[in-house]
């Protein structure tokens, strides 16, 4: 199901009631009392405070928009209270005219401060007996949540069309609290469509159609899942009716605005709620190889984990689903009667080219269920193994966290005797159990002997420490672990060989939450990789779940295309259209946690590679909706993640020498190419410096523990920073 939903052609997006200032808070306030131009303060009781130009960056003073709001602070007189009058320029009234602007308080409850806004046709600005006052409020009606930006608009006399006045912003109190106003301007009113209606529902489409109340030609349209909270930004709609595609079976609600000029869009319209049409209809698959070469797939042959295959619906490009861990997918909400079905397995090394597969199905009142099976042909030799580590819990001080070691044999070759090197921070968390038989534990590092992993095939085991208390461990502060594989003869992905957490402590629990691996923080080295989420839920409901179900929405900087399932807790169909993800745990039966805490938990872990264009200040951003059968959608944190260059220093940097071996163990060499040696400084992936050597070639990396690093070498021609493995 979508947040928000792009039809087929590129569209423009509004963001909400984004319009440009005009009252010139933004230039400097001259005068006594200093203004801004144009404006008028007028200081009527209360000697000690104005109204003011806000302060860039001061904490309880921020503006709307731009770096400057207009502020008043709050004053204690000895009798009476306090009057101030911010007064505009001479404003000339449309048609339908608004005083609209955006107010903030400073402090949570009623202070009992009045607010009022006037207006004066008088020329004479500072003429106080001149003004009427159209609107007045206290402190919660002008603001109900005072420290948050509240839009206000005041409706003009119509008598006054055509004329110019003065609007006035007053406040009146005795030790009230403090006005932030911002974005004031006069503007026609723009009015929101009337009549929503949706018709001619189908399985993924619908059309919306409204009444314009007014001229509008352009519309702003969302359309989110029905447990959704409000939307504050949609699609641009130059048409009415507006048709939607590439829905799912579901319930939706929608919403429109106008947009009677790029600066003047009206409130939204909404909810009107809908159902896209719901089948029993299902087709069941499962995708094999020919392993043995005999141009069969029997019982004996092997299937395929994790292959994306292209979903075609009578000609039209539908999603993108994946198989599970034993080979299968489902295709649901099928319509009835015969449609054809284009099946594409793509993105599988080693296979030569894979024909589409073209099944004609057939849905009627007896018939729900059908049965489809791939069989692949016998691929090329590919030695290929992949590590991964997901956090099954959070880490808090005081209590176990569990973790999921992930090896996949991504390659058709049986592979023996595979290690796995996992370091972590022993002087934060001590190991106390897993799955795995007879680790080798030592001082932060853990070596994982595997047994034998046969082609496609996947081991897994939960490993268990129990986090130090504060003060060794405070929240925020972050736990690093790092899984390398050992290597393997020409694997054809060493990148995937090495898998890395880090993991931020907290002090409080949320079950459902996600989480990116790599941190919210990397460098430029790592803006190339994948970057890996876990999304995690948990049932606290009073009953079992019998369906769970997750959506999740790529964001535009990442390459939808390179997205991978790594693992889940239980089995699922994982579907994606464009950058919408939507995992489905059918018939999971998922028991709540008063029934059974250790059973109510469940998560998935995926991996996907950021654009070409994510470099240094991107934030790529990740948030997820979890729904538990016709419950509201449980919506997680947002996980973030930013790239940083690693100590200032640039990357694009002279190739001043040569570092060998790499991966390395006992002694790292340093080749200078260019200049003489000055210094060799070696980092972790936090940044933490673990090695300093001044003009020496060689420096000693036993006190290393296995994993990745960054070494930064200056000559007396340069600086370059190198990435180094520690085996």
């Amino acid at each position: 199901m979508k947040k928000t939903l792009l039809a087929v052609m590129a569209l423009a997006s509004l963001c909400s009631y984004a319009q440009q200032p005009i009252e010139g808070f933004e230039n400097p306030w001259t005068g006594s009392p200093a203004a801004p131009p144009g404006w008028t303060v007028v200081n009527e009781a209360g000697p000690a405070v104005t109204w003011k130009q806000s302060t860039v960056d001061a904490v309880d003073q921020p503006a709307y928009q731009g770096n400057y709001a207009a502020y008043l602070n709050r004053e204690t007189v000895s009798s009476g209270v306090t009057k101030d009058w911010l007064i505009s320029p001479l404003l000339y009234v449309p048609s339908n005219g608004i005083v609209e602007f955006y107010s903030r308080l400073t402090l949570a409850g009623d202070q009992g401060s009045i607010y009022k806004v006037l207006i004066s046709t008088n020329p004479d600005a500072s003429n106080l007996s001149s003004y009427t006052a159209l609107y007045t409020a206290t402190e919660l009606q002008i603001n109900p949540v005072q420290t948050e930006y509240n839009r206000i608009e005041v409706a003009l006399p119509p008598a006054l069309v055509g004329t110019t006045v003065h609007v006035a912003f007053y406040m009146e109190g005795n030790n009230m609290d403090r006005w932030l106003i911002d974005d004031v301007q006069i503007r026609s009113q723009c009015s929101k469509p009337l009549n929503l209606n949706v018709n001619n529902i189908t399985i993924n489409t619908a059309t919306l159609a409204w009444t314009e109340a007014g001229t509008a030609t352009m519309w702003e349209v969302a359309v989110v899942p029905a447990g959704d909270v409000p939307p504050n930004q949609g699609v641009i709609a130059s048409a009415n009716p507006f048709v939607v595609n590439n829905l799912v079976a579901g319930d939706y609600k929608f919403y429109v605005r106008a947009i009677c000029s790029p600066a003047n869009v009206s409130e939204w319209s909404g909810p009107f709620s809908f159902t896209t049409i719901i089948t029993e209809n299902v087709v069941s698959g499962i995708v094999k190889y020919d392993a043995n070469g005999d141009t069969n797939c029997g019982a004996g042959d092997a299937v395929l984990p994790g292959a994306e295959i292209l979903v075609s619906i009578d000609g039209t490009f539908a999603y993108s689903i994946y198989t599970n861990a034993n080979g299968e997918y489902k295709l649901y909400n099928l319509p009835d009667g015969v449609s054809t079905l284009n099946l594409q397995v793509v993105g599988l090394a080693g296979f030569p080219a894979i024909p589409v597969l073209v099944e004609e199905v057939e849905f009627d009142a007896e018939t729900h269920e059908l049965d489809i099976a791939h069989c692949l042909p016998q691929p090329a030799v590919v030695n290929d193994l992949a590590v991964s580590i997901t956090p099954i819990s959070v880490a808090r001080p005081g209590f176990d966290a569990t973790y999921k070691l992930v090896v996949q044999n991504k390659g058709n070759t049986t592979v023996e005797g595979a290690t796995v090197n996992l370091t972590f921070n022993d002087d934060r968390m001590n190991y106390l159990s897993g799955d795995f038989t007879s680790p080798v534990v030592t001082t932060n590092n853990m070596v994982i002997t595997l047994g034998d992993l046969t082609p496609y095939s996947m081991q897994t085991g939960n490993i268990v420490f129990s986090v130090l208390q504060p003060p060794v461990n405070i929240g925020g502060e972050t736990l690093a672990f790092t899984a390398v594989l050992s290597e393997e003869e020409d694997d054809a992905t060493p990148d995937n060989n090495t898998a890395l957490l880090n993991q931020v402590i907290v002090n409080s629990f949320d079950p459902n939450d996600i989480t990116v691996h790599e941190g919210e923080k990397i460098y430029q080295h790592q803006a190339e990789g994948y970057l890996t989420y876990t999304i995690r839920f948990q049932n606290t409901g009073t009953a079992e779940a019998v369906n769970v179900r997750l959506e999740n929405t790529l964001d535009e900087l990442l390459d939808w295309a390179t997205f991978e399932p790594i693992a889940s807790s239980h089995v699922n169909t994982v579907m994606r259209t464009d950058d919408q993800l939507e995992f489905k745990f059918d018939n999971i039966n998922l028991p709540d946690d008063k029934a059974n805490e250790p059973g109510s938990h469940g998560y998935v872990t995926y991996r996907i590679k950021p654009k070409a264009t994510f470099g240094v200040g991107n934030t790529v951003f990740n948030t997820a909706e979890i729904y538990f059968d016709f419950n509201p959608a449980i919506v997680t944190n947002t996980a973030k993640t930013t790239v940083i260059e690693m100590l200032g220093v640039n990357e694009n940097q002279l190739a001043v020498a040569r570092l060998y071996p790499n991966p390395v163990q006992d002694q790292l060499q340093i080749a200078v190419q260019q200049g003489d040696l000055q210094s060799v400084n070696v980092y972790d992936l936090n940044g933490r410096l673990c090695i300093t050597s001044t003009n020496a070639t060689v420096v000693n990396t036993q006190a290393l523990v296995a994993g990745m690093y960054f070494v930064k070498v200056t000559t007396t021609t340069g600086t370059a920073t190198y990435k180094i493995m520690r085996n």
